[in-house]
């Protein structure tokens, strides 16, 4: 038996083809649209602050982005001026939230915007720290953001649920399946889940041994890396139902401890959650 397989006609052709072609103009369009509405607001930012902008996100919760959470902390740790302005789509040039407008220029990156404010408006910070505790600093920083973050980000995407994490479900969907396949490239979404749990609880197990009671992780001044790690704990703390946060809950009290005291002091609007 021969199989044969028909070509399509020529009207479904021309459907696929409008179709594709209005999607792509769509996108233009909306591209031109933002990037007008963002040269028109522009004109009314004040000199001198720092306008971040970041997805929406509850006053009485932490934002679900990390990196607008972070960027957000350490400009209130700073103590520089600042303005949200809020939205799912108008992004940076790069195509990424957050990022800033200072003074008609654009940033983006969190970690770049950091760096750069850091040495514009001399806020060291990490910077302050003896070369050896910049290198310890480093590590610290990659733990986090190169290896727990994926441990949360596998429960999160892998069995959590919209309602779980506040987050609107059509963004939860739309963000499931990119998430899914990002865990799957970088490795975590091959292994079980206990496997990745495993290393999310060994990557918390090594902050609390190094901070073991301390105000931060490097004594009494807050360092950039106190605020990142601030931000993954309070993902723990308000959103994911799990075994991580059981553990940080269980067995990390000067993680809790930090936490706390940076949330009582720069955080305040934030309910308070029970640990």
């Amino acid at each position: 038996m021969q199989l044969t397989i028909e070509a399509p006609s020529n009207d479904t052709l021309k459907k696929i083809a409008f179709g594709v072609t209005s999607y792509y103009l769509f996108r233009l369009a909306l591209r031109f649209y933002f990037k007008y509405k963002r040269n028109q607001k522009q004109k009314s930012y004040p000199n001198d602050v720092v306008i971040l902008h970041q997805f929406p996100s509850s006053k009485s919760k932490p934002s679900l982005s990390v990196p607008c959470l972070k960027l957000e902390t350490w400009l209130r740790v700073s103590g520089l001026k600042y303005q949200n302005e809020y939205s799912y789509f108008d992004r940076s040039q790069q195509g990424q939230l957050p990022y800033i407008t200072l003074n008609g220029e654009e940033y983006h990156d969190s970690q770049f915007i950091i760096e750069h404010l850091s040495k514009k408006f001399d806020k060291p910070f990490t910077f302050a720290l003896s070369t050896t505790d910049q290198a310890i600093a480093r590590g610290f920083f990659k733990l986090l953001e190169e290896s727990f973050k994926w441990s949360m980000y596998y429960h999160r995407f892998m069995f959590g649920k919209a309602s779980d994490i506040g987050m609107p479900y059509l963004v939860f969907k739309l963000f499931k399946p990119r998430l899914r396949k990002a865990l799957s490239v970088q490795g975590y979404g091959r292994h079980t889940a206990e496997e990745v749990y495993h290393i999310g609880k060994q990557d918390l197990e090594a902050l609390e041994n190094f901070l073991n009671g301390k105000n931060y992780l490097f004594g009494d001044n807050i360092s950039n890396e106190d605020v990142v790690l601030f931000c993954f704990v309070a993902q723990l703390v308000y959103f994911d139902k799990g075994p991580l946060r059981q553990f940080v809950v269980k067995f990390c009290p000067s993680l809790v401890r930090h936490f706390k005291k940076i949330k009582e002091e720069y955080w305040k609007e934030w309910r308070d959650v029970e640990l």
